[in-house]
């Protein structure tokens, strides 16, 4: 029987691996605050930097959970104004 992969977040990955943020970023070919966005989840990496992040770890991508960035929806607007022809 298979074993399943062990998931985990970006931030815990980083912690379990010693490397601090700047290391991690460095072997990324990152500023520390970009990488810190990156483990912050302010911002989803692209797939080619997901998988460059995930190699500098030494994981699978697919080991990485929660990249994916929770934005606000915006509430539809109460009306919408509409705009006679010729008007």
């Amino acid at each position: 029987m298979a074993r399943a992969k062990e998931v985990k977040t970006l931030a815990e990955w980083r912690e379990e691996r010693g490397l601090t943020v700047q290391e991690l970023a460095d072997a990324v070919g990152l500023t520390r605050g970009s990488m810190g966005n990156y483990i912050k989840g302010r911002v989803e990496p692209g797939i080619r930097l997901a998988y460059r992040i995930a190699d500098a770890l030494g994981v699978e991508v697919t080991q990485i959970k929660d990249w994916q960035v929770e934005r606000p929806v915006d509430p539809p607007p109460k009306s919408l104004a509409v705009i006679q022809p010729g008007a």
